[in-house]
């Protein structure tokens, strides 16, 4: 290739990236003056443009970004790492993703009116949709990704939140063991046979009318923490009410219906209640052979429980049976 034949197409070059420098300030111009257009109408988009800049801010953003974009044949490293922040830019803002439908229509909206002009050096459309698509669709796998990270997070505290209140609603805040609705729930949700043991403080109104509620409380939560320290591993004792307390022992074939009343006994002989002079009975009743749910077996155990107090303090009684057992 001679030098003059060189210079032409140098010229030629030089004449064909002008025009194309040209038309792209144009086709950028056309839309940002459509997408001022658009967001006259909504008060919602320009209320989250006010919020994070201005809208004349906003369009200088656009028109440098454009540009960037469209001015090369090429996509360099500057179009993804930038559509990542714009990306979390816009979920931080609340863009909505019907906003990106809107402005492609807005941009090719105004591709084909500097088309239909005439003029000279507009790349191809398809060139420039290949284009858009990596820069929008880095946008929005972004915004993607941080919208599921952020419903993740959300779902997460919500699931602990939910988690902490049903806590909550089944724990007793005096004695901080398991109330009347959380005892229900485990049993009425389990089939383990067992023994349902329902535990009375004898005269226990005297403390509170003596001694006042606040020792009286202090009672309480002395009683409850005596009782769980003494528990084995699947034990489970709750407070059901007033100065009522219930205790969940299972039966295995290590622990026949046989010894239930001794482990009982067991249990509560170590709690110190004379430092409280105070006392205690109980009522008994076995599942499945007195009932399977918690109303039926603390019916019987009620009843069991009235027969114990008929005997004085520190006694203990099986529904169905007559023979009393002494605690201590």
């Amino acid at each position: 290739m001679s030098v003059a034949t060189a210079k032409l197409v140098e010229m030629g070059k030089d004449k064909h990236h002008s025009e194309r420098e040209s038309a792209i300030n144009q086709l950028i111009d056309k839309f940002i003056q459509h997408f001022g257009d658009q967001i006259q109408n909504n008060s919602e988009i320009i209320s989250v443009m006010n919020s994070s800049s201005s809208v004349l801010h906003h369009n200088e953003l656009i028109r440098s970004h454009l540009l960037r974009v469209y001015q090369d044949d090429y996509i360099d490293d500057y179009v993804s790492d930038f559509s990542v922040r714009v990306g979390k830019s816009h979920i931080s803002n609340n863009v909505r993703l019907s906003w990106y439908v809107v402005g492609y229509n807005l941009f090719f909206d105004a591709y084909h009116e500097i088309e239909r002009s005439g003029i000279r050096g507009l790349p191809s459309l398809d060139s420039l949709k290949k284009k858009w698509l990596v820069d929008i669709g880095t946008t929005l796998d972004t915004y993607h990704e941080l919208l599921g990270q952020g419903l993740r997070n959300e779902n997460s505290i919500l699931k602990r939140t939910v988690f902490e209140l049903d806590i909550q609603a089944k724990t007793d805040p005096l004695t901080e063991i398991l109330n009347r609705r959380g005892f229900t729930e485990f049993v009425d949700n389990s089939s383990t046979p067992g023994a349902f043991v329902l535990l009375d403080l004898d005269d226990f109104k005297s403390v509170n009318d003596f001694l006042g509620h606040v020792a009286g409380d202090e009672i309480l939560r002395q009683v409850a923490h005596g009782i769980r320290v003494h528990l084995r591993e699947d034990d489970i004792v709750a407070r059901i009410g007033g100065d009522e307390f219930c205790i969940w022992i299972p039966i295995s074939q290590s622990n026949r219906e046989d010894i239930l009343e001794a482990a009982i006994v067991h249990i509560l002989a170590r709690v110190p209640f004379d430092e409280w002079s105070i006392a205690i009975s109980g009522g008994m009743a076995l599942r499945p052979q007195d009932g399977t749910k918690f109303e039926e077996l603390y019916l019987k155990a009620d009843n069991a429980l009235y027969k114990a107090k008929s005997k004085g303090n520190f006694s203990l009684c099986r529904w169905g049976s007559d023979e009393i057992t002494r605690i201590k």
